[in-house]
């Protein structure tokens, strides 16, 4: 059974709630998989990062382009994407023991293969 959860949406208070209700659906070694936007960098950088991937899209909306550059604003301004530092424990507190983790190069997609324990 594959779902999709976009925990960006939550504060961290309810995604740690989610994480937890998640398991709870879970039989005991069964697989949540996750990929979100989750910050890999430490917060002194973060307006370097943010703004190196702002400058990756374009201003305009085209057929090609996913998101634009005021997209990407609009969503670290409204958004509860959070450091990765932050979210990993979180998974694990909640009953997962996290199997594999990849951060993007950039440092904000972060994706997860987590077993429930």
């Amino acid at each position: 059974m594959y779902s999709r959860w976009a925990l960006h949406h939550l504060p961290d208070f309810w995604k740690a709630l989610a994480l937890d209700r998640m398991r709870g659906i879970l039989r005991p070694g069964g697989i949540l998989r996750l990929m979100d936007i989750v910050y890999a960098f430490e917060p002194s950088q973060a307006e370097e990062r943010i703004e190196r991937w702002c400058a990756t899209l374009p201003t305009e909306a085209t057929t090609d382009a996913v998101w634009t550059r005021r997209d990407i604003e609009e969503h670290v301004r409204d958004e509860h994407s959070t450091f990765t530092w932050l979210l990993e424990p979180m998974i694990e507190r909640c009953g997962f023991r996290l199997e594999q983790i990849d951060h993007s190069d950039d440092g904000i997609i972060a994706a997860y293969v987590a077993r429930a324990v």
